[in-house]
């Protein structure tokens, strides 16, 4: 790697930062506006202390007005297009947040940078999509840069054109390269933290590409990562090696993992200060070395290869479940129940998924280390909450010191009885090592917890007395006792919810027939309307739900009436 990509890769970060600012630059007027002039008035609203702005983006704001301190010509840079108000699926909503893919493409001296911000809150099950075929936001983000080139006529330009993004906008400019019609237009794809490829799409693009092609387009990616980073592990690895840097982070614990700020920026007591990127150089020839990656590096890696010898169905089952669960942990809602894991996906994750883990984490050297760290931010979340959040913090730590009771636990007492039968002490105190600190960590969630759930007591029955004071439907109730129900309309209502039902169901049948049909490609598209289009179970319960109610008040009438005659 030469100054000149070192250069901007340092620029690149700035812009993938800016994707993380979500709402607070969903503006339209910063469009063609120079990032000096974007990050001075979003500054302005931290100094006057706004408080519609999120800590984080506080933080990111602070770290980029200090970067255009240390480089001003960056700050030339014009923001020429944000995904939120592109007219193409999954780009054209108000809020930039509830868009398919968070993009934004800049301007500087001739030369443009599209950057794709990492995943959103809810939208982590299409990381198991991408851990077996092309997912809707890496085709989204392929759709993307494919209008951009129309729209700023790139295959125009004298300059050169580089993507970048970090985490999932990492992927998704991989993607671009390998997928993207225009992908020979693009000088340099800087990956920062992001995953690698589908393996179904791998094997595709190595059967239709021209070899030479496939290498010339690996040989412009380069994958930056912290240190710590386990995420860049995840599916297939194909930048090559020789453009892998691993590069120091700051912070301990699990912050600095996977966290880009901690690449650039150092956090003491809640104050950021930005530096450069801490590149590992000789000394003697002054060349960019890769670096070395740490311990929870290697155990993503470790954990990815046995997830890859998976079959399709049950990985994606497991991935399915594992990235559902990170964002429940964050507290997003998927509103799709489609995205929900099934029981099958459940039943996976526990015969393969729990095993696979509990090996890696306990009979890894890498595996050990990296679960004594996550015992470490456990410990530190119960005494300081706001280490995984003001609000999630507490109860992620109980649910995982749950989890891990049921599922080490099991594990280590098949441990310790082995141990006992082969006289290895080492097992035994490893083994009530550990149920003291389950137990320390129970008891400190307990203490935590118990004053929140009698706030939460206290708040529902003020709720209900709440009600029944001012609910107009309690009040109505109360002076109307009669109730009317005629089972004939609820079985007619029932009735039609199932011909819609069926009719939904018959669609669904219709799309399957299609994956058989349409384009590797272009098989998101039948993908994403099969989530979207098939039999549902919300308008069947509902249907059983009215079916269930005519027939008890049919039964409730006729015991009446049957005690009716039996006084008269």
């Amino acid at each position: 790697m030469d100054d000149v990509t070192a250069g901007n890769i340092e620029l690149s970060k700035m812009f993938d930062l800016y994707t993380y600012l979500d709402d607070a630059v969903t503006d339209r007027g910063y469009e063609n506006k120079s990032l000096q002039y974007i990050v001075d008035n979003l500054y302005s609203r931290v100094q006057a202390g706004d408080n519609t702005l999120t800590s984080d983006q506080r933080n990111s704001i602070e770290l980029m007005h200090q970067a255009l301190q240390q480089h001003s010509d960056w700050g030339n840079a014009i923001l020429r297009n944000t995904s939120s108000y592109d007219a193409i699926p999954g780009c054209n909503s108000i809020s930039w947040t509830d868009d398919s893919i968070q993009a934004a493409t800049f301007e500087l001296d001739g030369d443009y940078y599209m950057s794709f911000r990492g995943t959103g809150d809810g939208r982590w099950t299409d990381n198991a999509m991408g851990m077996t075929g092309m997912s809707p936001m890496q085709y989204a983000a392929v759709q993307y840069y494919n209008q951009m080139v129309g729209d700023l006529n790139l295959d125009q330009i004298d300059g050169n054109i580089y993507v970048g993004g970090h985490s999932k906008g990492g992927d998704e400019s991989q993607v671009i390269m390998m997928c993207s019609p225009y992908g020979d237009l693009i000088d340099g794809v800087y990956s920062i933290d992001g995953q690698g490829l589908p393996p179904d799409l791998v094997a595709y693009l190595k059967r239709n590409m021209d070899p030479a092609e496939y290498q010339a387009r690996l040989d412009r990616m380069y994958s930056i990562c912290g240190e710590y980073d386990p995420v860049h592990q995840m599916g297939i690895v194909i930048i090559p090696d020789g453009n892998t840097y691993y590069l120091a982070v700051d912070g301990d614990g699990l912050l600095p993992w996977h966290d880009m700020k901690y690449m650039f920026g150092n956090e003491v007591n809640g104050v950021w200060t930005y530096h450069d990127l801490k590149w590992q150089i000789d000394p003697n020839t002054g060349a960019y070395l890769n670096g070395t990656p740490q311990y929870t590096v290697e155990f993503a890696k470790g954990l990815n290869a046995e997830l890859m010898k998976l079959d399709r169905t049950t990985r994606d089952s497991v991935a399915r479940t594992m990235m559902y669960l990170i964002d429940l942990s964050s507290g997003s809602y998927l509103s799709d129940p489609r995205k929900i894991p099934n029981g099958r996906d459940v039943m996976d994750f526990l015969f393969f998924g729990v095993p696979m883990i509990t090996s890696e984490l306990l009979f890894t050297p890498e595996g050990r280390q990296t679960l004594e760290s996550l015992i470490g931010v456990l410990v530190d979340s119960l005494s300081k909450p706001d280490a995984l959040g003001p609000t999630f913090g507490p109860i992620v730590s109980a649910i995982i010191v749950a989890a891990g009771t049921l599922l080490l636990a099991p594990v280590l007492l098949t441990l310790t009885v082995l141990g006992e039968i082969f006289k290895i002490d080492v097992i035994y105190d490893a083994f009530i090592k550990v149920c003291e600190k389950i137990a320390e960590i129970g008891q400190k969630v307990y203490d935590f917890l118990k004053p929140v759930f009698d706030l939460c007591g206290r708040v529902i029955n003020n709720f209900v007395n709440y009600i029944r004071q001012h609910s107009y439907s309690y009040r109505y109730c109360c002076n109307n006792p009669q109730l009317v129900v005629n089972p004939e309309t609820l079985e007619a209502y029932a009735n039609r919810i199932d011909r819609v039902n069926t009719r939904l169901k018959n669609v669904e049948s219709r799309i399957k027939d299609l994956y058989d049909e349409v384009d590797f490609l272009d098989m998101s598209w039948v993908q994403g309307a099969d989530m979207k289009i098939g039999e549902s179970s919300k308008l069947r319960k509902c249907s059983e739900y009215l079916n269930y109610t005519a027939s008890e008040f049919r039964n409730a009438e006729y015991n009446i009436n049957h005690k009716l005659l039996e006084v008269f």
